[in-house]
């Protein structure tokens, strides 16, 4: 039944949805004889080093998707391709090659709503040119291994609903603040990079605060430590308000207790951890929570509580 419904939807968007995969002189006669000014779903798969040229600047001006599955290919010619893109609504790039975006071609698509990046695994740097992009809705930088951070600017997305950074960089930039009220997805957060964050250009785990019921799905805090900041940032971050939340992971810092001089001293973070264990109690309709690396005095009360206890579904300890 599934493969019917394929071949038929293919069927009905015949004239409007390409994919191809072949090399630049193909796929322009192929787009020629469709009719370019009906295509406007483009997917294009190249196993070579260059990216086909695609068309002259007055083709496929009504496409408003593009996508690209590229991996073997550095994409260096991507800003010739989307500077001949007017309308386009999505861009998809798969390339394990690419290591920075044209920042003077994607800034110019004013009307892009998705954006993805996901499994670039070598991409370093996102340019700031893509703060400019208003209507951007989505963004996936999903499993950029190599992107450590997000451009400065990107308070100004304030449009921005869904930002999926699992496996990726997890500094959030402090304008984000603006609209983290209206943020349905965010796949991470990095508790400890916030609180190196001298110059605090990044958003703290007090800052969650203005997270509310609008996030949905998976969330991961990553890095929480033991300390008296600790608690107080993580009584802010009021988890128990995240109500859209089904899975929480709780990740702790791999601290080392033996730095500390005395068993004062150990027994003191343990303690602390277990304050903040105490502050990040989510709600009560949490489907799966998952703590790892917590090394506390004891667990908090809420996950002995039989309240809380009879609603949550999985629960997994690792490494505690």
């Amino acid at each position: 039944m599934h493969d019917i419904i394929h071949d038929f939807a293919q069927f009905l968007m015949k004239n409007e949805a390409l994919l191809f995969s072949g090399d630049g002189q193909a796929i322009n006669e192929l787009i020629l004889n469709k009719g370019s000014k009906k295509i406007c779903h483009l997917t294009m798969v190249s196993r070579r080093s260059q990216l086909p040229i695609v068309g002259n600047d007055d083709d496929l001006k009504l496409l408003w998707m593009l996508g690209i599955e590229a991996p073997d290919c550095e994409l260096s010619d991507l800003g010739d391709v989307l500077s001949k893109l007017s309308y386009v609504r999505v861009l998809r790039i798969r390339s394990q090659e690419m290591i920075v975006v044209p920042s003077g071609s994607i800034g110019k698509l004013s009307h892009l709503r998705y954006v993805d990046f996901s499994e670039c695994r070598w991409l370093e740097e996102l340019p700031e040119s893509i703060c400019d992009l208003f209507c951007l809705l989505r963004l996936n930088i999903s499993r950029c291994w190599a992107l450590k951070k997000l451009p400065k600017g990107m308070g100004k997305l304030v449009n921005l609903r869904h930002l999926y950074n699992w496996g990726s960089t997890d500094q959030l930039p402090k304008g984000m603040k603006r609209y983290l009220s209206s943020l349905q997805t965010l796949s991470q957060f990095n508790v400890g990079e916030s609180q190196l964050d001298i110059n605090h250009e990044l958003l703290s785990l007090g800052d969650l605060q203005n997270l509310n019921s609008t996030l949905q799905g998976a969330f991961v805090l990553r890095g929480i430590k033991g300390g008296m900041v600790e608690v107080e940032e993580a009584e802010k971050a009021a988890l128990q308000s995240k109500t859209g939340v089904s899975l929480l992971r709780l990740e702790f810092a791999n601290e080392d207790d033996g730095v500390c001089s005395d068993d004062e001293g150990v027994m003191n973070r343990m303690i602390h951890r277990l304050k903040v264990l105490e502050a990040l109690k989510p709600h009560k309709d949490l489907e799966r929570l998952e703590i790892f690396g917590y090394r506390g005095q004891s667990y908090a009360s809420w996950i002995s509580s039989r309240d809380w206890l009879s609603n949550v579904k999985q629960l997994v300890l690792h490494s505690c």
